[in-house]
């Protein structure tokens, strides 16, 4: 018998997503099909599009795209009922559907102030290594990584959440992450400590990774992700000036350190750089001002969620095989600027 998430693949294999033939409303189609339809959580669901993102979409969207996709699915409404595409004994009460709250909406990227940056500022990713306060060659162990960004005051064996993929998620105290992580399969990490092994998500559903399970806001990570087709304008000028995506993202983060330090700043293994900005003590209202300004300047607004994945410094990348490697780190991240 297949599983709920094989039979909301199969249902959805049908449909394409063409640019300029109504790809839009069939895209979102798909992620109201899989939140709504099959109740599937989010991150299941995205793990879904991503495989269907490939074979049915032309050109194919960005995961940001598709994340956005989800969160506008999740904000809808419908006539049909939650779970409608589930068998009887499979439908959860409609009382678990997804509800929006109320949350802070992030400005556009502005392709101009990003322009101007690397025209007056621009820091390039040999730069932004050059510059690290530790060297970042000599962080290859995993675990003195998160232990100079998790064990730092009373919080000495927090729980932290790794992950393989996007849907498969672990949360352990650090003590019993001794040996698990050397095989550097681990391609993602909440960066922000846990309150135990696991929560209930939304939906009512137990997940290592629920938002409800993260116990405070650490870091405020910044991922950029530039892409021709959505700026195009940026793409112009990096071709002029023989700028890659990556000098880009260290640009930004070099202008966002003037308000707050990074402790480390980790390359994707692809085409960005995220950088992790310590905001532990810092008021919300500041937080958000600084987040507001690092969306103009480009950042991922997903990245505002405390349980977001985010790319785990020594990892490898899924398909390239690529090292995760660490570009810039400070040893001494908690001393706040904001």
């Amino acid at each position: 018998m297949m599983t709920v998430a094989e039979r909301a693949g199969k249902y959805i294999a049908a449909i394409k997503a063409v640019s300029g033939q109504g790809g839009h409303r069939e895209t979102f189609k798909v992620a109201s099909i899989l939140r709504h339809g099959f109740a599937l959580p989010t991150e299941e669901a995205f793990a879904i599009m991503l495989k269907w993102n490939e074979s049915n979409a032309i050109p194919p969207w960005t995961d940001h795209a598709l994340r956005h996709k989800l969160e506008s699915a999740d904000g809808s409404t419908s006539s049909s009922p939650y779970g409608y595409l589930l068998n009887d004994d499979e439908r959860p009460e409609p009382s678990l559907a997804p509800r929006r709250a109320p949350r802070e909406r992030w400005p556009e990227c502005s392709q101009e102030k990003i322009i101007e940056l690397l025209k007056t500022a621009p820091v390039s990713l040999k730069d932004f290594y050059r510059d690290s306060p530790a060297r970042p060659s000599d962080l290859k162990c995993p675990y003195e990584i998160i232990d100079q960004l998790f064990c730092q005051g009373e919080l000495r064996n927090p729980y932290l959440c790794f992950g393989k993929s996007v849907y498969e998620a672990e949360t352990r105290q650090r003590s019993d992450w001794d040996g698990l992580l050397e095989s550097r399969n681990w391609q993602y990490i909440v960066p922000n400590p846990m309150k135990g092994v696991e929560a209930k998500t939304s939906t009512g559903k137990l997940s290592p990774r629920a938002k409800s399970n993260v116990l405070e806001r650490r870091f405020i990570v910044i991922e950029c992700d530039f892409t021709i087709e959505n700026h195009p304008d940026l793409f112009r000028v990096m071709k002029e000036l023989h700028f890659t995506s990556q000098d880009v993202c260290t640009t930004v983060l070099a202008k966002l350190s003037e308000t707050a330090r990074p402790a480390i700043a980790v390359n994707s293994g692809s085409k960005s750089i995220h950088g992790w900005f310590p905001v532990l003590g810092a008021s919300r209202r500041a937080q958000i001002e600084f987040f507001r300004d690092a969306c103009e300047l480009g950042a991922d607004p997903q990245m505002a969620h405390t349980n977001q994945w985010t790319r785990f410094p020594t990892g490898i990348r899924e398909g390239s095989g690529a090292v995760q490697t660490v570009e810039y780190f400070d040893p001494d991240p908690y001393l706040l600027q904001f």
